[in-house]
């Protein structure tokens, strides 16, 4: 098993829409295989990822959500995502997604 795994953190330098975000999500976890052309295979599962079309879909975006609330990642204009830069030292967080200063 020798599978290349997709870094969310990297993935998310920039804003992604909520869709996309959702499946590069769902990349890093596993679920779906990372390719060459990420949104090729996108539009190929995209009926899986978007909210409302049952319980996969839904789930990735309810983790998108918790990230956010964890202060992780960032929500902006449109329904879009992307990482908070610093985000990934834990240690730096508290339990309530504020950054200690």
């Amino acid at each position: 098993m020798n599978e290349e795994r997709m870094i969310f953190r990297d993935a998310m330098q920039d804003w992604q829409d909520f869709d996309i975000a959702a499946y590069l999500l769902g990349c890093s976890i596993g679920v779906f295989t990372p390719t060459e052309d990420p949104y090729q295979e996108f539009r190929r599962v995209k009926g899986t990822v978007y909210t409302g079309h049952g319980p996969l879909g839904t789930a990735l975006h309810r983790m998108l959500e918790e990230l956010e609330q964890a202060g992780v990642l960032e929500y902006g204009d449109g329904g879009r995502f992307r990482w908070v830069q610093g985000a990934a030292d834990n240690s730096s967080n508290r339990d309530d997604g504020k950054q200690v200063t």
